[in-house]
């Protein structure tokens, strides 16, 4: 086993020198795929689109389905639930920290259809075309002060986390 994560460890090394640009601006395009872990059990699926608007600013779509969570305090969950959409608006700073061009970090604001909120994002990118990536989701304000126990999904700090994927980038 400790020969298998060295040898992944190196292949991940190795592709180091083919890396992506974690954000170019102004046209860029990244997609991300993957998990949306919330309290009470609730876990799920995200996908996300950014496009650049400037060299700093890109503007995205999010779609979050929660797939694993029957019920929350005995009430049952309906489709409504357990979707959920939201705009973002995202700022890329790691030119501003200057991390390798490989690396971003992205807080930003999205309005979703339960609540406005706040991201914390960072992405890493490992070769031409394809990365991971984490976030923090957090809730500012909520569109009702009282919250049905099936509104909470989608509607409290969540963590993402997964693949990306730059769809705007030139092979070698």
């Amino acid at each position: 086993m400790k020969t298998f994560l060295a040898g992944i460890f190196l292949l991940i090394i190795g592709f180091a020198n083919s890396q992506t640009t974690a954000y170019t601006g102004e046209n860029d395009l990244k997609a991300q795929l993957g998990a949306d872990l919330q309290r009470k059990n609730a876990l799920g699926a995200v996908a996300t689109i950014d496009y650049g608007l400037s060299e700093y600013f890109s503007v995205g779509l999010q779609s979050a389905y929660i797939f694993k969570a029957k019920e929350i305090d005995g009430t049952p969950l309906q489709f409504k639930d357990r979707f959920d959409a939201k705009i973002r608006l995202s700022a890329s700073l790691g030119d501003t920290f200057r991390f390798p061009e490989n690396m971003d970090f992205y807080p930003g604001i999205n309005v979703g259809l339960r609540d406005v909120g706040g991201h914390i994002g960072f992405r890493y990118y490992f070769n031409n075309g394809i990365g991971l990536f984490t976030e923090g989701q957090f809730v500012i304000e909520k569109y009702t002060n009282t919250i049905e126990s099936n509104n909470r999904l989608n509607n409290q700090f969540a963590v993402l986390a997964g693949l990306t994927f730059d769809l705007h980038h030139e092979p070698n």
